[in-house]
């Protein structure tokens, strides 16, 4: 049997009806798991959706750093309309988009079928959940791709200008503006230079503007800086310096990780043998996730940067991941001599080639996993939810609005509960300066989880610190999950502010 050795890059019509079945299976999936499933993916996928949710209507949140101005701009218009489905389906673009991405830099290594990566990154079993979620990873990883592809096309200020906006993505998005900040000082890429600082100003000022206008004009350089919530040690026990290397196969899929490393291999090798160009390219698509990877491993190891060993961390560099791992499906198929496997393969295929069948009947791996194992999808909420959704409702039934009409939480589900936003009139924001110093009218509803962790410190606050601030408890009002049978107590208490509304003193 002959070797499929010659260059592919176009994509044939007998493979092209295996792509779009991919996409159809895809976007099938993902409408069944989003219309069965009413859980989130995180805790912060549900923080995320309000802060986008009344973004249009509450403009600060637009700028806010811990939600991410990218983020919330992207998502603002559908969950302003459409609520939690209209994110959804922003995120499905998103995931496609990724997998487009990554074909387009198999084709810049020269990968000789690169629609595998498509196929390869459409099976990544982390994107396709982050695809029915509204968290910070799918749209950076989105932008990061456009940046990548359109610096190795050669259209560097359009490149500059994606990764201008990076860090208003997620905190990644500073290392790479450092990285290229250096690359650009190298080449003497004065005006690409100039851009990068753009997004981080733009976002200073801006925020300085929608919060009030702070500490006068010299607040529009230092708003940033004193609004970051991130502390340099991490509020989380630190972890193994491999643990994100053995979580591999669950970002890529157990199939596709041992073609991630054979790429990094191969890639490595070719990168001392190539032209300055191919150089660049191996650096871009290759380097990216190698870096992140260590990156996240040290900050997790030694407790850094609120680094609680997430493996969403990696999801950034999605397209990259499958670029690289198409490049290693490529040599394990061809150098690796595997294409003798093509005539064990079931036919039928209308002239569909092994490697694209191979990775085709990848994607069932992680289906099969979920059906039959783990069950992930479709995601369903955690009782502590159903007791989010019981103390908004018990607010809703049993509180005089009018002297107590602001509710504190740190719980999300209660403001989803009342589809109120957990910033505007109707609440108090759940922060330290209001844990410490009670506001009138506010009833604050704290559970033993949401309420004591959280990344950022200003947002943690105990029973006795609450108790001590003078907040009154109710002593009927404990309920929640008792524990016990291996399962960790998730208690519920409700506090009341020292005065009512009707005692504040804009109400005397």
């Amino acid at each position: 049997m002959k070797r499929p050795d010659t260059d592919q890059s176009e994509l044939p019509a007998a493979e092209a009806w295996v792509v779009g079945l991919v996409t159809v299976l895809f976007s099938l999936a993902w409408f069944w798991t989003t219309r069965h499933g009413d859980g989130w993916l995180e805790a912060d996928a549900a923080s995320h959706y309000l802060g986008s949710r009344f973004a249009l209507v509450e403009p600060f949140r637009l700028v806010d750093v811990w939600q991410r101005p990218l983020k919330t701009i992207l998502y603002s218009v559908p969950a302003h309309f459409f609520g939690r489905a209209g994110i959804q389906a922003v995120s499905l673009l998103l995931a496609l988009w990724c997998g487009i991405a990554a074909w387009l830099m198999a084709r810049r290594l020269g990968v000789r079928r690169p629609w595998i990566a498509y196929i390869l990154c459409l099976g990544m079993p982390l994107l396709f959940l982050h695809a029915c979620s509204e968290l910070t990873e799918l749209p950076f990883a989105a932008l990061m791709g456009l940046a990548a592809i359109l610096h190795l096309r050669g259209r560097g200020l359009l490149a500059a200008v994606a990764i201008a906006i990076l860090p208003l993505g997620r905190p990644e998005g500073f290392g790479v503006l450092a990285l290229m900040a250096g690359c650009y000082v190298w080449q003497r890429a004065w005006v690409r230079l100039a851009i990068l600082p753009v997004g981080l100003v733009a976002w200073s000022v801006a925020g300085w503007w929608l919060s009030g206008q702070p500490g006068g004009l010299a607040g529009t350089t230092t708003w940033l800086k004193d609004h970051w919530p991130y502390s340099a040690a991490s509020v989380y026990q630190p972890g193994s310096l491999l643990h994100f290397i053995g979580l591999l196969p669950m970002l890529v899929g157990p199939i596709a990780t041992p073609a991630v490393v054979a790429g990094m291999f191969v890639l490595t090798r070719r990168w001392f043998a190539a032209d300055t160009s191919q150089r660049v390219t191996i650096a871009v698509v290759a380097g990216w996730p190698a870096l992140l990877l260590l990156g996240h491993s040290i900050l997790y190891w030694r407790g850094l940067m609120a680094s609680n060993g997430e493996l969403r961390y990696l999801l950034v560099a999605a397209p990259f991941w499958a670029a690289c791992a198409a490049s290693g499906w490529d040599w394990l198929w061809n150098v690796g001599r595997f294409a003798r496997l093509d005539g064990g393969l079931p036919q039928g295929w209308c002239g569909v080639t092994g490697p694209v069948r191979l990775a085709a009947y990848a994607l069932a791996v992680p289906v099969a996993v979920n059906q039959f194992l783990w069950g992930v999808v479709p995601l369903k909420n955690d009782d502590d939810w159903a007791n989010a959704a019981f103390a908004a409702r018990w607010y809703q039934m049993n509180v005089d609005h009018t002297k107590y009409p602001k509710v504190m939480a740190g719980h999300p589900g209660v403001y989803i509960s009342l589809d109120r936003s957990n910033a505007g009139p109707g609440a108090a924001e759940w922060i330290d300066e209001n844990l410490r110093h009670p506001p009138a009218g506010v009833v604050l509803l704290w559970d033993d989880v949401y309420g004591k962790f959280n990344a950022d410190k200003r947002r943690q606050g105990s029973v006795e610190d609450i108790r001590a601030a003078g907040w009154v408890e109710d002593p009927y009002m404990v309920f929640g999950r008792p524990g016990g049978a291996g399962r960790d107590p998730h208690v519920w208490r409700v506090f009341f502010s020292p005065k009512p509304a009707s005692m504040a003193p804009e109400n005397r």
